[in-house]
């Protein structure tokens, strides 16, 4: 803080007023100015000197290899759909006398399900059995008549053959014959119809009764007592299904050459999302059907359900299996492609002309065997390329044969949200989906900063 004080001189004849003398500020001295510029020349070298040691401050995301499965499989989605399945109606119109089911219920084969009014059906029945009691009695006496008809024309032979009787009366005794046998065949005939008709009344009756043709489970009731039912109604009164159910799924044109029927299949539904159901691939379709200008095809797949928790008509994403690796080592897919990206990117500048070279000749290498891949491990704060020989991989997780060891951290991606080059926003946008999905069986995505 400046301040101000008065002086007070003797005064002259001239001077008539007091002067005051204002001081000069305060000046800083020399040396204190050069020792604040050597600092800040210090400061600045430092900082040129670390950022020429370590070419970019730079976070990863990391995830650990650890032991799990790994699966080769084909996608495909579908229903769940019984083995058997019958619709039921009666087959002529007439009122339900009785039905007592409800969805849900279980029969057995040869159950009576549901009951029509017969009062008709049983009358005509009853008529046809009189009809044909009474054909049947009249057959019994042509067949009489005829006998008698023939043994007049036997006895009349002999008599004949003696010169007893004439001609005409031999003939008269032969037509005689001729139309009983005639009468006979006809009534025969009569009786076959009736016989027929009899048999056509009886399933006329049967039909009154919807029997089940196979044991199961009561799907749906489409009427009560009371109500008419029967051929003139569209739907159908009873859906019968079995409890054997089966999964029908659509694969992939592109898919179908690697199926196999035998082969294991796994599959989940939105009922229950936290089980994991399993089956046997059994058929597969000959020909395909377009959905949305896409070729699928048809497979049957053989399912265990003997927890009885699954249900017809139940939507399922099911994966067939092709191949499995169980306990092995596993990294996530995307540390490979993360990887490739750094190596192409240059990203390893600060490595010597040697180095460089040497990977190159294991990317050459790698490239002339589809196993091999390289990723960046995290040593010391710093990402370091290994080869590794690779198996099987789902998409997400990749088997790893050798070349790393359980609980290497493994760079998966950049925490600053870009690619290696920090210039490829597909591969930017790419690295951070993967970087908010943990794999199946990977711990969550760690980001570690040098």
């Amino acid at each position: 803080m400046i301040r101000f004080c008065e002086v007070k001189f003797p005064m002259t004849e001239n001077e008539s007023l007091p002067q005051t003398v204002m001081p000069q500020p305060f000046k800083p001295r020399k040396p204190i100015i050069i020792i604040g510029v050597l600092l800040v020349i210090a400061a600045t070298g430092f900082l040129v000197y670390r950022q020429m040691d370590k070419p970019a401050e730079a976070g990863y995301l990391t995830a650990s290899a650890v032991r799990g499965s790994i699966m080769d499989v084909v996608q495909a989605t579908g229903t769940i759909e019984p083995v058997e399945r019958a619709e039921l109606q009666f087959k002529n119109s007439g009122d339900v006398k009785s039905i007592t089911l409800q969805p849900g219920d279980k029969v057995s084969k040869g159950q009576v399900l549901a009951e029509q009014d017969d009062t008709s059906l049983l009358a005509q029945v009853r008529q046809s059995e009189i009809n044909l009691s009474q054909q049947e009695i009249q057959i019994q006496n042509l067949t009489r008549k005829e006998d008698q008809a023939k043994t007049k024309l036997e006895q009349q032979q002999e008599l004949f053959d003696g010169g007893f009787i004439s001609q005409s009366a031999l003939n008269e005794a032969l037509d005689g014959y001729k139309q009983a046998e005639l009468d006979l065949a006809s009534a025969q005939a009569q009786l076959e119809s009736s016989q027929a008709k009899l048999e056509m009344d009886r399933n006329e009756l049967s039909s009154a009764k919807l029997i089940a043709p196979f044991s199961g489970i009561i799907s749906t009731v489409d009427s009560q007592a009371g109500l008419s039912g029967g051929s003139s109604n569209s739907a159908s009164l009873i859906t019968l299904i079995s409890e054997e159910l089966y999964l029908k799924a659509l694969v992939n044109e592109v898919d179908v050459g690697r199926l196999e029927p035998g082969q294991e299949v796994e599959f989940t539904s939105g009922t229950y999302t936290d089980r994991t159901f399993t089956g046997k691939l059994d058929k597969i379709s000959p020909e395909a059907t377009t959905v949305s200008n896409v070729n699928f095809y048809p497979v049957i797949i053989i399912i265990d359900n003997s927890e009885g928790l699954l249900r017809s008509g139940m939507s399922v994403n099911a994966n067939i299996i092709i191949a499995a690796s169980k306990d092995v080592l596993t990294i996530p897919m995307m540390a490979v492609s993360y990887a490739e990206s750094y190596v192409r990117s240059g990203a390893a500048a600060g490595r010597s002309a040697a180095s460089a070279s040497g990977i190159a000749a294991r990317q050459t290498a790698a490239a002339d065997q589809a196993q091999q891949k390289v990723v960046l491990v995290l040593e010391n704060n710093q990402p370091v390329q290994k080869a590794i020989s690779t198996g099987l991989n789902d998409s997400q997780n990749i088997e790893v044969i050798e070349g790393l060891q359980e609980g290497d951290q493994i760079i998966i991606g950049s925490s600053l949200g870009g690619s290696a080059s920090g210039d490829n926003p597909a591969a930017s946008a790419q690295t951070r989906n993967n970087d908010n999905r943990s794999a199946p069986g990977m711990g969550a995505p760690v980001m570690i900063r040098p």
